[in-house]
């Protein structure tokens, strides 16, 4: 019925995208993503060289000082797909618009990188400003396992999470507009706080440069700001996975010229 209810809407609003059946996966090269924009689990598995790296990833939102967060699947919206490794979910309130692009680059096979960029555009349909709080929650499970990673806040808009059971395994988070707060902490203490009906600020722990575990760490990015009347605000964000390839595997990409440690590696 949601999705009947955001096709008869987005057509009201003369908006572009089409309502399909969710959930949607993206795929591209090494790497697939499922994206449920029906659900709170929202991106639930990001597979990359046939493992899963990721429990849940997704946003939570608040109009004004007081009140509950709600998350983003409980507003109206529709998704289209324009290529198997593209997608844009718009989710449409009474009072704003929230449209988010996902393109998803695979690696080469058996090279253990791939990467996700998300586009996220805020937009105030009101004649006044609007308060606005934006929460994006991210629960990585390197190497599909939840124990074991340890996370830490390198500077505001950038996570650096690595796995060291097994493989070495990495993801590196990069927003281009740094959040108010943030919080890093075990599974599932931070997800609690965005679902438990009061306002949230996150804690701002532990303390910059500082990591947090090992454990099954999870952690959330929140943005305060105001959008002026009829205004918009726009910013993107990276996520990068690399996974140490077998041995084998290593000395044959090396001997076909890839290059691959130093596409995997910090930019």
């Amino acid at each position: 019925m949601r999705l009947l209810a955001s096709a008869v809407f987005a057509v009201l609003l003369g908006l572009s995208s089409v309502a399909t059946a969710a959930p949607f996966t993206l795929t591209d090269g090494n790497a697939s993503v499922v994206i449920d924009p029906d659900k709170q689990t929202g991106i639930s598995n990001w597979t990359t060289d046939g493992v899963n790296q990721l429990n849940q990833q997704w946003f939570w939102y608040r109009v004004g000082a007081s009140g509950q967060e709600n998350s983003l699947d409980t507003v109206l919206h529709t998704t289209s797909q324009a290529a198997p490794n593209f997608l844009t979910t718009t989710f449409t309130d009474a009072n704003f618009i929230v449209r988010i692009n996902y393109t998803l680059t695979g690696g080469a096979d058996g090279s253990g990188g791939s990467d996700l960029t998300t586009g996220i555009t805020i937009q105030n349909r009101t004649s006044s400003a609007l308060a606005f709080h934006f929460f994006r929650y991210s629960d990585f499970d390197l190497e599909n396992t939840p124990d074991g990673d340890t996370a830490t806040l390198e500077y505001p808009g950038r996570v650096v999470q690595d796995e060291t059971d097994g493989h070495l395994a990495e993801l590196i988070a990069t927003s281009t507009f740094a959040p108010n707060h943030y919080e890093i902490g075990t599974y599932p203490a931070t997800l609690n706080k965005l679902t438990n009906g009061d306002a949230t600020t996150l804690a701002d722990t532990p303390a910059q440069g500082a990591p947090a575990g090992p454990g099954n760490q999870a952690w959330a990015y929140q943005w305060d700001f105001s959008i002026g009347a009829k205004s918009s605000k726009t910013w993107s964000e990276g996520f990068t996975v690399s996974i140490s390839p077998e041995p084998a595997t290593l000395a044959l990409l090396a001997l076909g010229g890839v290059g691959l440690l130093a596409r995997r590696r910090r930019k």
